[in-house]
C-alpha cells in the first residue's frame, strides 16, 4: 500500500509541477461545465448595446463624452467589447459567447498564478482554481452576455494588476510595476467596483512585508499612491455626476447597519451552491485556521473577500451573485488552504480524497447549473423573443426605413425584455425606430415618415397591429 502510494504521489507531483496540465484541466473543466451556455440566445440589455455597437460607437463619446453623463462609465467593457463582438460575429450570440468563456477562463489561469505565487504551491492554486470556477455566482455572467463583458472582463484586469504587482514584488523589476498600473486603469475603465484595486495592492504589500518580518511604510506608500491617485482622478469627478443613481434608482446606496449585514449573509450564502457545499466547504474553510501556518493566510484570504465586496455592500435594492467575482478569488484561495492542511493530516489516501472532494464540487456546480432558475429562465425568454419576432415577422415581412414602431399596453418589464426596442429594430436590420408609450421620454425626430401602432397583447405575448399612420 504504501509503494501505491508513492507511485501515485510521483504522478500527482508530476502533473502538478507540469507547465501545461493545470491549464489544460481548467480548460476541460470550464467546457464540461459551461458548454450548454453556447445553445442561449442574447437577452435583453445585450440587444440595446449591439444596437448602440452597429449604428452609434464613437471611441470620443465613449470614453470623453459618457464620462460626463449621469450613467455607468465602462468604455471597455460595454462599448469596446460589443464593438469587437459585433464587428467580427454580427448577431451571431456564438461568437459573443466564445469571448465571454475565454475571459472567464483567462480569469481562472490568473487565480492559479496568483495562488500559485501566494502559497507557493501549484497544487493548492490548481484547487484554488478549481474552487473558483465551479461556483455558482459566475452562472449569469456566464450566461448574459452584457453581465459577462462586464463582470469577467473587469476581473481580467482586476487580477492581471494584482499578478504583475505580485511579479513585481518578488522581483522589483519596474516593467512589472508600470505594467501593473496600465492594467488598474483598463480595470478602471472596465466596471465602478476596480475602485478597491488600492485596498486590494495594500492588502498584498501588509501581507508579503509581514511576512518577511517588518513593514517598510515608506516603500508601502509610494507603491500604493499611484494606484490611489488613479482612482481618485477617474472617479471622484464621477460621484457627483452619479449622484441620481446613489441617491435614487436601483443601485441607490443606504448606509444602515441592517443593509450591511443583510447583504454580507447574501454574499456568503452565494459562495457556496447549496446547503451540502455549505456544510463541507464551510468546514474546509475553518481547517484554514486550525494549524499557525497557515492562519495569517486565512485572514489575508478573508480580507480579501470583504475588499472585493466593498463597493456592493450598502447597495438597498441591488444584491447580485455576480458581484462576487473578485472576492470568490478569496474565498476559493481559502477552501485550497484548508485542503491543504486537511491532506497533510491524512497519510493515506490523501490524493483520493481530494479527488474525491473536488469531484463532488464539479457535479455540485453541473446540477446547479442544470436546476438554476436564471439559466430556465433564458430558454423561456428566448422563446417569448421568437414568438414576438414570428408574429411581427408574419405580419409585416419588412417596414420602409425610417419607420417608427408605436407599441402600446407597456409594463417597464416588457419595454427591458424587448431590449428598450432593439430586439425588435437589429432583426428588421434597416433604419427602424421603435417607441413604448408612457415609457419613451419623446418621438425620435430623425424617424418621421410612417408611423405603425402596435398594442401589446399581454395574454398572448404578441403585439396586435392598430393601424398604420404618414406623419
Amino acid at each position: 500500500m504504501s509503494c501505491f502510494n508513492e507511485d501515485i504521489e510521483k504522478i500527482f507531483k508530476y502533473f502538478f509541477n507540469s507547465r501545461i496540465f493545470p491549464y489544460l484541466a481548467i480548460i476541460i473543466f470550464i467546457a464540461i461545465l459551461y458548454y450548454p451556455s453556447f445553445e442561449c440566445h442574447f437577452k435583453t440589455e445585450d440587444f440595446t448595446l449591439i444596437e448602440d455597437a452597429r449604428n452609434n460607437f464613437s471611441l470620443y463619446n465613449s470614453f470623453v463624452t459618457e464620462f460626463f453623463s449621469p450613467q455607468f462609465y465602462r468604455p471597455i467593457t460595454r462599448r469596446i467589447f460589443f464593438s469587437i463582438s459585433y464587428a467580427l460575429f454580427e448577431l451571431n450570440p456564438t461568437g459573443s459567447r466564445i469571448i465571454n468563456i475565454i475571459l472567464f477562463i483567462l480569469n481562472n489561469f490568473l487565480v492559479y498564478e496568483i495562488a500559485s505565487i501566494l502559497t507557493k504551491r501549484k497544487d493548492v492554486a490548481l484547487i484554488a482554481s478549481i474552487f473558483y470556477f465551479t461556483r455558482g455566482a459566475h452562472l449569469i455572467a456566464i450566461y448574459w452576455i452584457t453581465a459577462g463583458f462586464q463582470e469577467n472582463g473587469v476581473a481580467f484586469w482586476v487580477l492581471s494588476t494584482i499578478l504583475l504587482y505580485l511579479q513585481y514584488i518578488n522581483s522589483e523589476i519596474k516593467l512589472f510595476y508600470i505594467s501593473s498600473l496600465m492594467c488598474s486603469i483598463f480595470a478602471l475603465l472596465s466596471k465602478e467596483n476596480s475602485v478597491i484595486l488600492p485596498a486590494l495592492i495594500f492588502l498584498i504589500e501588509i501581507y508579503n512585508q509581514n511576512f518577511k518580518g517588518h513593514i517598510n511604510y515608506k516603500i508601502l506608500l509610494l507603491r500604493i499612491i499611484p494606484f490611489f491617485m488613479l482612482t481618485l482622478m477617474i472617479y471622484l469627478p464621477r460621484i457627483y455626476i452619479l449622484r441620481p443613481l446613489i441617491l435614487d434608482s436601483p443601485y441607490k446606496m443606504q448606509f444602515s447597519f441592517s443593509v450591511f449585514f443583510n447583504n454580507i449573509a447574501f454574499y456568503v450564502f452565494n459562495s457556496f451552491n447549496n446547503y451540502i457545499e455549505i456544510l463541507l466547504l464551510g468546514t474546509l474553510s475553518l481547517l484554514a485556521f486550525l494549524d499557525s501556518e497557515n492562519r495569517k493566510f486565512a485572514y489575508f484570504s478573508i480580507a480579501w473577500f470583504l475588499i472585493g465586496l466593498l463597493p456592493q455592500l450598502f447597495l438597498a435594492e441591488h444584491p447580485r451573485p455576480y458581484y462576487l467575482n473578485i472576492s470568490l478569488v478569496g474565498f476559493s484561495i481559502l477552501l485550497s488552504v484548508g485542503m491543504k492542511y486537511m491532506c497533510e493530516k491524512i497519510h493515506t489516501m490523501k490524493y483520493l480524497v481530494a479527488i474525491v472532494l473536488l469531484s463532488a464540487c464539479i457535479v455540485s456546480a453541473r446540477i446547479n447549473i442544470h436546476t438554476n432558475e436564471y439559466v430556465k429562465s433564458f430558454y423561456e425568454y428566448e422563446k417569448f423573443i421568437n414568438n414576438i419576432l414570428a408574429n411581427l415577422k408574419n405580419a409585416f415581412p419588412s417596414f420602409p426605413d425610417n419607420s417608427l414602431i408605436y407599441i402600446k399596453n407597456v409594463s417597464p418589464d416588457m419595454v427591458w425584455l424587448l431590449g428598450y426596442g432593439s430586439v425588435i429594430s437589429l432583426n428588421y436590420n434597416n433604419k427602424l425606430a421603435v417607441y413604448f408609450e408612457g415609457f419613451s421620454k419623446k418621438l425620435p425626430e430623425k424617424y418621421p415618415r410612417i408611423f405603425y401602432y402596435f398594442k401589446y397583447e399581454t395574454n398572448s405575448y404578441t403585439l396586435k397591429f392598430i393601424e398604420e399612420k404618414s406623419k
